[in-house]
């Protein structure tokens, strides 16, 4: 066995003797060590190796060995006890998962017990079943986020274009005679969710804030402080501030103060983000807003969103724009908000809906002209027929029993005309009786029409329009299929 040579001391070598001791000693002369000085060292290390002495070949390699074995036997001996303590701390833990073992190489190996291997099993079954129970909860989280987007691009048909409305009311503690009437049909409405509130977005603006709940006190509803936190069954108004008006929508001139600062809450508040149309309504008009989409759809069809600057002639008589329902398009209102302070200083004895109509005209807004947004009295100088299920508003309508006559009345005149939109027959067939123009799906005819004459029955049984023209008997069709020509009666539709 060739063993290394082990020594080095002090920049000396171990060397045997003969020519290599010479060749040794005079490289370490070479290198500045005295080799009187090499020659102490061997010798005090052949003392301690057990040959003093040893001039020629001292301490020989095995007997170096030996020495260093001597020398190193205490620690040999506590790495051995060492690796047999920890054999048996981990033979002794009964519930240990792996023991060690010393190998004749001197490292420490791992292997599993069967019932380290059965728990590492048993570890396994549980996390694939937790993997699967987390997949089948994204499953279903999947499906629940797809199901909520199919109702969110519902909604966005169904609530398309999207309107702000609110309404300016006289409270009963800043004017008596008027602010009972008021409180009473705005609670109603609220109560109903009707009226504006029925609006995407909507506000109720009074001098002072109060809580507008399904209950009146004593004295109307309650005046709360800005801090006031409403009720699920309640909501507040918006205090703004203004003076009363005086009796009369129309006999008198109405303060536009509270209208302006109505519009200026609206603009620093941001209430028209994410809305397209804006409608400002009387608390006395009966009001449809749903209604609103059928006329736009005819008047801007491809300005739903309310881009263009344009707001709505509701008064043939004078071709105005009445107070009741004012109907403005966002950018027609942004452009009203932003100059209404130059261009539109407030006159001292100019109505409220007269002054807008004025402001925006000299904006360069457009007014269009529509005559199913409202039937007012002071306009027609008649009262108004609610027996219709397509004008907007009615007014006006001070007592709360009349006002919910007149609701009740437009609402079944509706539904009576979503039932039966045609008559049997088609346009060529004697009988027939057209109603030019008619209005179906946010179109005009003049004539009769092929626009959806083949479509399916919406009950899936099979059976398809015939593509025959056919026209409206009414005014206002709805989008039933069942409502047109079919070879197939059904319900006595032709």
């Amino acid at each position: 066995l060739k063993l290394p040579r082990l020594h080095r001391t002090w920049g000396c070598s171990a060397w045997p003797s003969g020519r290599r001791a010479m060749l040794a000693q005079s490289s370490q002369a070479a290198r500045g060590v005295e080799p009187a000085r090499c020659e102490y060292a061997r010798a005090r290390e052949g003392s301690e190796l057990g040959a003093p002495g040893a001039p020629d070949s001292w301490a020989p390699a095995g007997q170096r060995l030996l020495g260093r074995v001597r020398r190193h036997a205490r620690g040999v001996a506590a790495l051995l006890l060492a690796a047999a303590a920890l054999c048996a701390l981990a033979a002794a833990r009964p519930g240990t998962s792996r023991r060690g073992v010393i190998s004749a190489f001197g490292h420490v190996e791992f292997v599993e017990s069967k019932q380290a291997r059965d728990e590492l099993r048993r570890e396994r079954a549980k996390l694939k079943a937790k993997l699967a129970a987390l997949r089948d909860e994204e499953a279903n989280i999947d499906l629940r986020l797809s199901t909520i987007k199919k109702k969110l691009e519902k909604g966005r048909h169904e609530h398309f274009p999207s309107f702000f409305c609110f309404l300016v009311m006289q409270t009963v503690q800043d004017s008596p005679e008027m602010g009972w009437a008021e409180e009473a049909l705005v609670r109603d409405s609220f109560v109903k969710q009707a009226g504006i509130f029925a609006c995407e977005g909507s506000a109720v603006f009074t001098i002072r804030r109060v809580v507008i709940g399904p209950a009146l006190g004593k004295h109307g509803f309650r005046a709360v402080d800005d801090d006031y936190v409403p009720k699920d069954n309640e909501t507040t108004s918006w205090g703004v501030g203004g003076h009363t008006a005086q009796k009369g929508s129309q006999s008198n001139p109405l303060n536009s103060q509270m209208f302006i600062n109505s519009w200026k809450a609206i603009e620093k508040h941001s209430m028209l983000d994410g809305h397209h149309w804006v409608a400002k309504v009387d608390p006395d008009a009966v009001f449809f807003p749903h209604r609103i989409r059928w006329h736009l759809g005819v008047l801007f069809p491809q300005d739903l969103r309310g881009e263009g600057k344009y707001f709505l002639l509701n008064c043939q008589r004078f071709y105005s724009m009445q107070g009741p329902v004012e109907l403005l398009s966002k950018a027609a209102a942004a452009t009203f908000m932003q100059s209404m302070k130059q261009v539109c200083p407030v006159g001292q004895a100019v109505a409220e809906d007269q002054y807008m109509q004025k402001c925006l005209q000299s904006l360069g807004v457009k007014g269009v002209f529509n005559d199913h947004i409202l039937q007012d009295q002071y306009c027609e100088q008649t009262l108004p027929d609610c027996d219709s299920g397509a004008i907007v508003a009615f007014h006006p309508f001070k007592d709360p029993k009349l006002y919910e006559k007149c609701r009740n009345a437009s609402v079944t005149r509706e539904l009576n005309d979503q039932k039966v939109a045609l008559q049997a027959g088609h346009c060529t067939d004697a009988g027939t009786h057209c109603k030019f123009p008619f209005h179906y799906n946010g179109g005009q005819f003049t004539a009769c029409t092929q626009v959806d004459s083949d479509r399916d029955d919406r009950n899936g049984n099979g059976n398809h329009n015939d593509g025959k023209p056919w026209c409206g008997t009414q005014t206002w069709v709805s989008n039933d299929p069942q409502s047109y020509g079919s070879r197939t009666p059904r319900g006595g539709l032709g």
